[in-house]
């Protein structure tokens, strides 16, 4: 498969030079022996790394001011590292490797008596047994982490292990009971005017309607989801709720509906360069176009939306890489074929941003 390197990968200059700048400061620090600046610098690295989606390098640049904060730093400042490299982890889904640390980052924030990130560390234990399907034990870690919330008063903390809570529910088919609990979040995401919070509240909701066909609700829902991210100016999260807007009107058989919710967050994710979202939409409006009997035009935007996802992976990769196979046995393509039509795919894309491939799959006749 034809591999599309979108800027946003990892090559935004204004991160590079923030990391050249930093390197700089490093070399600065480190002839003057200056452990407190080399630690400050080595974890500005890692916080660049981690945006730009080089784990790797992010990994190595945490672990080495974990060295110097063991040397001199406290052992809350310890705690924080070891959950910022478990986070690294699980972004590059290692979650046995996240889970050591966690545990590690526990004990301390235990024994030092920091509960507000004793709660986080349980939250994110609950969100590995979530990712695993061990959804009993993710319960039982986020009642944990729900109970010190509460107990210390931290009312958006509280809020945000409700909606993991009706999260777990919801996947075991208790939409009854996450529907209660996310209305609980709701009413505590109001009260201290948490309006992110708030927005995924709704969009968990609607997530719900969703998969009980409830069309209409889940629109209502995710309208008001996507008012508040308007407000707040969350692209990426406009644009996802587009998506999500627009499947429920291709399920709905409302295709242009759809392509107008489709291409509006389309056009939003390539403005502000989020990879996943642009690939995951050609994705969509692909699988769209083969229901609609373009199956060749369908084919080649699930391509496009593959090849742009291929270099950051991930759950969407998968599901899109099987659309696109699937669409590929259907035509019957050979292998010839279908790298030809890829390279023609990857071409379109550097001329246009594959403007050209939405038009052919709805032009008309």
């Amino acid at each position: 498969m034809t591999r599309i390197i979108h800027p946003s990968t990892g090559d935004r200059s204004d991160l590079r030079e923030q990391r050249k700048k930093v390197q700089k400061s490093l070399k600065m620090h480190r002839r003057a022996r200056d452990k407190e600046g080399e630690e400050k610098d080595w974890f500005r690295l890692g916080e660049i790394d981690l945006e730009r989606k080089r784990y790797e390098k992010a990994r190595v640049s945490f672990r080495k001011c974990l060295k110097i904060l063991k040397q001199i730093g406290e052992e809350g400042d310890v705690a924080a590292i070891l959950y910022i490299l478990a986070k690294v982890d699980i972004e590059e889904e290692k979650y046995e490797a996240a889970r050591g640390l966690l545990k590690k980052s526990l004990a301390i924030y235990e024994k030092v008596g920091d509960r507000e990130c004793e709660s986080l560390s349980w939250k994110m234990l609950a969100s590995i047994d979530f990712s695993l399907e061990k959804y009993e034990m993710a319960h039982e870690k986020s009642q944990r982490a729900l109970e010190i919330a509460q107990d210390i008063g931290h009312k958006r903390l509280e809020a945000s292990i409700w909606c993991d809570i009706a999260k777990i529910q919801a996947i075991q088919g208790e939409y009854e009971e996450a529907r209660e609990t996310l209305d609980t979040s709701l009413e505590i995401w109001k009260d201290v005017d948490g309006k992110d919070g708030e927005a995924e509240a709704w969009r968990d909701l609607g997530a719900i309607d969703q998969k009980l066909g409830n069309a209409q609700s889940a629109l209502e829902n995710l309208q008001k989801a996507l008012k508040i991210k308007r407000e707040v100016g969350d692209k990426a999260d406009e644009a996802s709720i587009l998506s999500q807007i627009g499947t429920i009107y291709k399920d709905q058989e409302d295709y242009d509906a759809a392509v107008k919710s489709f291409q509006t967050g389309l056009e939003i994710a390539l403005d502000i360069e989020d990879v996943e979202g642009i690939g995951s939409i050609f994705c969509l409006i692909g699988v769209m176009v083969s229901k609609r009997g373009r199956i060749e035009e369908g084919l080649r935007l699930v391509t496009l939306g593959t090849m742009i996802l291929g270099p950051i992976g991930g759950q969407n990769l998968e599901i899109a890489e099987s659309w696109a196979n699937g669409l590929a046995f259907d035509l019957d393509y050979t292998l010839e074929q279908f790298k030809s039509m890829s390279r023609e795919v990857a071409e379109s894309y550097q001329r246009d941003q594959g403007q050209s491939l939405i038009d052919a799959a709805f032009r008309e006749d």
